[in-house]
């Protein structure tokens, strides 16, 4: 895979499958939609955030300081159990 950010946008190519990066995957008609692939990101930022904050250096997110539709957002997403 090889992901793209350009901006604000970005590009998703299977190098195995598409060589030559003719088909982006999140792109209009491609497997990924951009918006929930950026939404992913952006949750995932959350989490690595939250995970800085652990003072007690537990070695995992501390799920009660997320309010929580961000902490079932990132359970669906696989982040988190």
């Amino acid at each position: 895979m090889k992901l793209i950010q350009s901006g604000g946008k970005f590009e998703l190519y299977d190098l195995v499958k598409d060589f030559s990066e003719r088909l982006n995957l999140l792109a209009p008609g491609g497997c990924l939609e951009e918006s929930r692939f950026t939404k992913s990101l952006e949750l995932r930022k959350r989490l690595d955030a939250i995970r800085k904050q652990d003072v007690l250096n537990l070695g995992k997110p501390l799920l009660w300081l997320m309010d929580p539709s961000t902490r079932k957002q990132l359970r669906s997403l696989g982040y988190v159990q």
